[in-house]
């Protein structure tokens, strides 16, 4: 067993078809840098995250929020404050999962429609597409993907990011994990394992033989 493959690759086929990758880890394990490094190499990337702050400022959307969680949502602009809401919704697993199910199946739908536009734009030419998705198991985004990589990064260093890029206070990973499916499940169910505790050009390497192996078909 390879750092790189948890399952073998033998049924990696090459094809014209679309193939898509789902990226899962824990939180801030690096699911984003690792999609730029599978767009340069030429893959498309589908941002779920940028898809949800869309989907959650849709009139049919927002207003079925505000019904629930209340206008404190809301921002001095009227948008929806995102981190407010965030904090509302992992208050309690009941509450993640109400906003689970308002906003996911919108989510879906536009990402199916994000994978049928790169499917027709790039016909022909074996394309890949990347999911980077925060909670792609949890979301049932995983059933639309081919195969599903595992970014794996240590709690410390995950803790490091979250405080330095997202601002966000100690213990918050913890917070929000515990209403999550566990590292172990994430990683036992994935395709291909990435390691991302050590420099970017390990990462980048261990990128590259994934992106050769689903080219090549293993």
């Amino acid at each position: 067993m390879s750092d790189l493959t948890k399952k073998p690759c033998a049924n990696l086929k090459s094809s014209l078809k679309l193939t898509t990758l789902g990226l899962t880890g824990g939180v801030a394990s690096g699911k984003s840098t690792v999609a730029r490094m599978f767009k340069k190499l030429g893959a498309a990337v589908i941002d779920a995250d940028r898809i949800a702050r869309e989907v959650i400022e849709l009139p049919r959307v927002k207003n079925k929020l505000i019904r629930y969680y209340g206008t404190s949502i809301l921002g001095k602009n009227g948008l929806v404050n995102r981190k407010t809401l965030a904090g509302l919704a992992f208050s309690h697993k009941r509450d993640l999962n109400k906003l689970n199910r308002i906003s996911h199946p919108v989510i879906l739908k536009l990402i199916k429609k994000h994978l049928g536009a790169i499917k027709k734009i790039r016909a022909g030419s074996q394309p890949i597409a990347i999911l980077d998705a925060a909670l792609l198991m949890e979301s049932r985004l995983s059933g639309i993907c081919d195969f599903l990589i595992f970014i794996e990064r240590g709690l410390r260093k995950r803790n490091q990011a979250a405080q330095k890029i997202r601002e966000w206070l100690p213990g918050e990973i913890n917070r929000r994990e515990r209403f999550q499916y566990s590292l172990k499940l994430k990683k036992k169910k994935s395709d291909f394992i990435i390691k991302n505790n050590r420099s970017l050009l390990k990462t980048w390497a261990q990128v590259k033989n994934i992106f050769k192996q689903i080219k090549t078909g293993g």
